[in-house]
């Protein structure tokens, strides 16, 4: 038998791929009555491997009655429509730029979120977030809209960015009060702005530290 190729979406090349397919099973699940089918699942496993970076998912298609030609598609892992930042191991490694624990682990869980199809609960995350850098940095100021302001004041963001996190703030509200289910490249954007935010207060202060520039030496007359 020749090796079969198949494309599905790869997790870490971020986009579909060809797949070999290393393990394939077709199993049927029917619900009878007299002997007559009333209902039935196929689903159809495929164990594969990504012909470019040679990472391993598995991708199922099912077929239900009554749903005609249409095939629901499920992966493990789950597709990931946004990863984590390559820098956040350097927030992680050393609890200094973020503070605390709980800063880490709620950026982490909105990924996860992202990762198992929840973009209301990663954007209510994204809002927290937001908050907690806020008062971190410059103490609570007693309302969103003022911890916002005092973070444009002190030179933590830029006006750009002062307005960029409102939209952000904006679709958390709506998240939470009015039923709004945001689009992959909304999620995108928010992730965007939010990742440049949270790299601009850490981890390019971090970097500006570091730079060893020789000073400048003053030439006799």
């Amino acid at each position: 038998m020749s090796e079969q190729i198949k494309k599905i979406y790869c997790n870490n090349c971020s986009c579909e791929t060809k797949h070999s397919v290393l393990f394939y099973k077709k199993k049927r699940e029917v619900d009878e009555v007299d002997n007559q089918v009333i209902w039935y699942e196929d689903d159809s496993y495929y164990l594969s491997e990504c012909l470019g970076c040679e990472n391993i998912t598995l991708h199922i298609e099912s077929t239900y009655s009554g749903m005609g030609d249409e095939i629901t598609v499920t992966q493990f892992p789950p597709k990931i429509i946004r990863k984590e930042p390559k820098w956040l191991y350097r927030i992680d490694g050393d609890g200094i730029f973020f503070g605390d624990s709980d800063k880490i682990e709620i950026f982490r869980e909105i990924y996860i979120a992202l990762k198992n199809n929840m973009p209301r609960l990663a954007i209510m995350g994204v809002r927290a977030l937001l908050e907690m850098v806020m008062i971190e940095n410059i103490r609570d100021q007693g309302s969103f809209v003022k911890n916002l302001s005092k973070l444009k004041e002190d030179g933590y963001i830029s006006n750009y960015q002062f307005e960029a996190i409102n939209k952000v703030i904006e679709a958390g509200h709506a998240s939470m009060h009015r039923n709004y289910k945001a689009s992959s490249e909304e999620i995108s954007s928010i992730m965007d702005i939010t990742e440049n935010i949270i790299e601009s207060i850490y981890i390019n202060k971090l970097n500006i530290t570091k730079l060893n520039i020789p000073p400048r030496v003053k030439k006799d007359n």
